[in-house]
């Protein structure tokens, strides 16, 4: 399961960091910075009150309050106003390996024979993957998960098949140093499956095995690793192929396939009392039940009513610790709360979305269409955090499949981008934010057979890790 998963300053610091230095660096916590404010107190000759003037009216807004501005939507690679940090580990070295099954005489049988009619392109292929089983494989990523201030890489060192050599390496934030945790090498292993889920200082994974065949799924154990390596224990054995895995709270959900008898299997492992049952894969929801997420303002949920309520609709009204927000909308895809403003976005099928911003200190209604995917966008201090899975293309019109990591400001209509490449994981911890971003994907093409040959787990390298310190994020 990638957990989904679920991402600072104001515009007067605009020239504040933004640099990718060799390793992580130490800063003051955006957002937490304390300073000193001198509270004005005053004594009411009536009552003889003592009452603190520094503490903020608590208002109560309607639409008449605002007056509408119209914004168009900007984008810019101009630095973002916001304190955002950046390591770059393209020059982390796996190394390179030759895999088991490469070095077997029968090194064809691993491949995936390809047949081809006409002995010319037969040729081209053998002669491909002759090459291929005699060169060293550089190590692919094959599964990324973070935990307790590190990231841990699965790292594939067979491009033959996929099957038969990988290991386990950790990445610490705070220090910037990694290491080997593991290494599993062995032609017995045959899943081409690797997932790492991390959960109370272990990783578990799957290492499915065969005594007999490369072909048939015997067997898979599920094994389990310590942060720091060098313990490893094998959890439970099941019949069949590991071909998923996820976890809940305190289980791993695991997906078995038996080639045999052509059958698939689901399972649920507690990871508390060590049992293992079976578990009903079919669910179903309420057209009537409410699955949209609590909204916080500065880590406060607020209440949020009207919108479509048992197929009527009504305006949306926001209560927060700060303030009440009437407003004249009934119909709402997603809020973000601070607290001198509100942003309520509306989902439009067929055109651009719709972001009106209430600012609370001019007293206007920003209005603008808005483009980038703000469905998983990350709530800032004063703005969000997005990553778009397009980005632009060498020509600078066109769009490519990518990702883009962005920086939106509510208030000026303007989206910074901050970095593209070809994916984009996303982590969160107590209240930092991490975007590490990956490139440089291997392909299965030879281009001087012209023939795809071997395995890739086409998904690149850690390539820049950006951070930064967000007091709005809510953990759940």
């Amino acid at each position: 399961m990638r957990k989904p998963i679920a991402l600072i300053a104001a515009m007067a610091v605009l020239a504040t960091t933004f640099a990718c230095d060799n390793k992580p660096v130490e800063s003051e916590p955006v957002g937490n910075t304390k300073n000193t404010v001198e509270h004005e107190f005053r004594t009411d000759p009536d009552n003889m009150e003592t009452k603190n003037l520094s503490e903020p009216e608590y208002l109560e807004l309607t639409e008449e309050d605002f007056t509408q501005v119209d914004l168009f939507f900007d984008v810019t690679d101009a630095e973002p106003p916001i304190d955002i940090h950046c390591v770059d580990l393209s020059g982390l070295d796996f190394g390179q390996r030759i895999s088991p099954c490469k070095k077997s005489d029968g090194y064809m049988d691993y491949a995936y024979n390809v047949g081809y009619t006409d002995p010319e392109w037969q040729k081209h292929y053998d002669d491909a993957v002759k090459k291929l089983a005699e060169t060293p494989c550089s190590g692919m990523l094959d599964d990324i998960v973070y935990s307790d201030g590190k990231f841990f890489f699965l790292i594939n060192f067979d491009d033959l098949c996929g099957r038969h050599d990988w290991s386990i390496y950790s990445y610490d934030v705070k220090t910037g140093s990694s290491k080997e945790l593991i290494t599993h090498s062995d032609t017995k292993m045959i899943s081409t499956y690797h997932a790492l889920i991390p959960w109370r200082g272990r990783l578990y994974y799957p290492v499915s095995c065969s005594d007999t065949s490369v072909s048939m799924r015997d067997k898979a154990t599920i094994c389990s690793l310590d942060f720091e390596g060098g313990n490893e224990n094998e959890e439970l054995e099941v019949e069949g192929d590991v071909y998923n895995m996820e976890s809940t709270k305190n289980s791993l959900l695991i997906d078995l396939s038996d080639e045999i008898e052509i059958k698939s299997y689901h399972w649920e492992y507690d990871l508390v009392t060590k049992e293992l049952s079976t578990r009903d894969i079919s669910y179903s929801i309420d057209d009537n039940e409410n699955t949209d997420n609590e909204v916080f303002c500065d880590g406060v949920p607020a209440k949020i009513t009207g919108g479509i309520e048992n197929g009527k609709y009504s305006p949306v009204t926001i209560e927060t610790q700060y303030y009440t927000l009437i407003t004249d909308i009934i119909d709402y895809s997603d809020i973000f709360l601070w607290k001198d403003k509100a942003s309520i976005i509306c989902k439009d099928v067929y055109n651009p979305s719709k972001m009106n911003t209430y600012d609370f200190k001019k007293r206007e209604r920003l209005k603008m269409d808005v483009t980038f995917d703000y469905s998983g966008a990350i709530q800032t201090e004063d703005g969000l955090l997005a990553v778009s899975s397009l980005i632009p293309g060498s020509d600078g019109y066109s769009l490519e499949s990518g990702a883009c990591l962005e920086y939106f400001d509510p208030l000026l209509g303007t989206m910074f981008q901050i970095g593209t490449s070809e994916n984009c994981l996303f982590e969160a911890d107590n209240d930092t934010v991490y975007y590490l971003t990956i490139n440089g994907k291997s392909s299965r093409f030879d281009e001087g057979n012209r023939v795809f040959v071997g395995y890739s787990s086409n998904k690149g390298l850690p390539d820049k890790l950006y951070w930064f310190d967000n007091k709005q994020l809510i953990i759940e």
